[in-house]
């Protein structure tokens, strides 16, 4: 996949294997940036997408919960 492609919410949320409202609440969050195409048309980028996953994934591998 292109880095640069620019994804639907629906393309977006199957790439993160998460619901597409989560996409979207994390695009108004400010937690993943947005591309508005128009008023209506909403954007996000294939990249910042990998970057939330990979950064996600860290922070969970790096959670001590055995103690």
């Amino acid at each position: 996949m292109n880095n640069n492609q620019l994804l639907t919410e629906t393309q977006a949320a199957a790439l993160a294997q998460v619901q597409p409202k989560t996409i979207a609440d994390w695009g108004r969050a400010g937690k993943l940036p947005r591309v508005r195409l128009s008023a209506r048309c909403i954007r996000y980028r294939s990249e910042d997408v990998q970057t939330l996953i990979t950064c996600s994934l860290e922070q969970v591998g790096t959670t001590d919960t055995h103690k």
